[in-house]
């Protein structure tokens, strides 16, 4: 009641000064994405803003990305195709003989006619947008105060760019991303800071031996090589024919510098112990709202069901009917093997997959947040996505994590070191491991306390999320010059920062005179 107040309270005294007009831009790929800077949007529309988000006419998720705010329509050429191939790795992502599902994406788009690669598909996509003439009038002639994007689509700042926009901030829908750090002045130090690993061998929190502090930095040598050097390039040939040419992976990083603030979707308590400084805002737990009523079946299966509910979800994008028969015929197995559990199994097809289990009730699609908040609800199983993992940790139930791709491991071991999740790698997911998992998550009682905690701590945030929001966007508007927020570690390169520079000269003078 006490948040609501406050929440209600920054909204009147938002409204009593100037709103501001503000663009939020976010590429509509994949759900978490979506509905993180959608809440952002929201945010400032409730604090009295008017609020701007473009939007693709092809884009295929139910969910827009602010019911409250303005949305402006375009369309790009390869975003039916692009939708079609993460159909293709929900095929595949779940496979024991893939090291990472995405490393297919470059054969795939090689292989479809007039996109010849990755390059070719980006290029595309992002230079229509930007090329979209009819598009940037209308935002031209918005005027806009301030621009929002994700971090990880620089085509937003294109946009600002090409508008004239020079007040932006930064979001991460997901948490850190290590390559895409620099910019921002956030150090980074691969001998207690697992970076961000897309293959998911690693398997390293920030507690590492020696061999995982070599892998760790080797990992993030080889991701910070393909990002900085390959991916980079070919990403800004866009805005080389549609704004200025040359425009290099230097001037991309001064751009992403002015930002005085940057969202980052994960509560500060989840996060690594970390350097961070004063532009960093965590904002984790945007997304999970108070659960709300359930519906009538759903509420008579979770009061019905006293021996204990799990959830079993896995998103939007990993879809559990296209899982591999022996993944599907594992977690039959498992679900037989616990028959005083319920599970609410989220299975996107009608089969006869467990339809002899009294015990599995399989459904299209569920409300999430609101099972994980029923009082039955003993445990979730999930690949520890951004949005679950919020809220899990605000439902306080733990987790079987099953990351698949991208950062869900990272996530996965940031709960595991809390002692609220228990990790199964997909390379191993058999019914062995499951049923191991199952039983110490429902019958080892300190992951449950642990979730109680850390969720108490969690909801014990000093300032409300949305107040942090409507905050930075108003300093953002108002800030004439970003170096006060500036780190000084921001202009030091890697000889520097790490006294190579400094070191060197007593060693070269001593093999000198030696």
């Amino acid at each position: 009641m006490l948040s609501v107040l406050i929440l209600i309270a920054t909204v009147l005294l938002s409204s009593c000064c100037e709103g501001h007009k503000i663009l939020v831009y976010s590429p509509k790929l994949l759900y978490g994405h979506v509905s993180f800077m959608g809440h952002v949007a929201d945010v400032l529309v409730e604090a009295g803003h008017n609020v701007v988000t473009p939007f693709l006419k092809d884009f295929t998720l139910r969910l827009p990305s602010s019911p409250e705010a303005t949305n402006f329509e375009t369309a790009l050429p390869g975003l039916k195709f692009l939708l079609s191939l993460v159909d293709r790795c929900e095929r595949f992502s779940y496979a024991s003989d893939e090291i990472c599902p995405f490393f297919r994406l470059k054969k795939d788009i090689q292989s479809n006619g007039p996109y010849q690669n990755s390059k070719e598909l980006q290029t595309r996509n992002w230079g229509a947008l930007l090329g979209d003439v009819e598009l940037i009038r209308r935002l031209r002639e918005e005027k806009f105060d301030l621009g929002i994007s994700e971090a990880f689509s620089f085509c937003g700042f294109g946009i600002f760019e090409k508008i004239g926009l020079q007040k932006y901030l930064s979001a991460f829908s997901s948490e850190f991303i290590e390559t895409l750090t620099e910019p921002y002045g956030i150090s980074y130090n691969p001998s207690h800071v697992p970076g961000e690993d897309l293959t998911l061998l690693s398997r390293s929190s920030d507690i590492m031996s020696f061999i995982e502090r070599v892998e760790n930095f080797v990992i993030f040598g080889i991701t910070y090589v393909l990002t900085r050097f390959i991916a980079a390039p070919h990403a800004l040939q866009p805005f080389e024919e549609h704004i200025r040419r040359p425009f290099t992976t230097v001037e991309s990083i001064e751009i992403l510098a002015k930002c005085p603030s940057i969202f980052i979707n994960l509560n500060i308590l989840l996060e690594y112990p970390r350097e961070v400084n004063p532009k960093i805002v965590f904002v984790g737990g945007l997304t999970a709202s108070r659960p709300s009523p359930l519906s009538e079946d759903f509420k008579r299966l979770m009061d019905e069901s006293t021996g204990g509910v799990v959830l079993v979800s896995f998103g939007t994008v990993v879809l559990s009917s296209r899982m591999p028969p022996e993944v599907k015929s594992a977690f039959v197995s498992t679900f037989r093997h616990f028959p005083e559990i319920t599970f609410v199994w989220k299975y996107e097809v009608d089969d006869e997959v467990a339809s002899d289990l009294p015990n599995v009730v399989k459904r299209k699609w569920v409300p999430q947040g609101d099972l994980l908040g029923h009082k039955n609800m003993v445990a979730f199983v999930s690949h520890c996505g951004t949005n679950g993992l919020g809220e899990s940790v605000n439902a306080a139930v733990p987790m079987v994590c099953i990351p698949v791709f991208f950062d869900q491991m990272h996530s996965a071991k940031k709960l595991e070191k809390q002692h609220t999740a228990f990790i199964i790698h997909k390379h191993n997911l058999t019914a062995q491991s499951l049923q191991w998992a199952f039983r110490t998550i429902l019958y080892d009682k300190s992951y449950s306390v642990s979730a109680r905690r850390i969720s108490a701590m969690v909801r014990d945030a000093v300032i409300p999320i949305e107040e942090q929001i409507s905050r930075r966007a108003r300093i953002a508007i108002k800030m004439e010059e970003v170096e006060m927020v500036n780190p000084g570690s921001g202009r030091l390169n890697y000889l520097k920062f790490f006294f190579i520079d400094v070191i060197s000269i007593p060693l070269i003078l001593i093999i000198f005179l030696s």
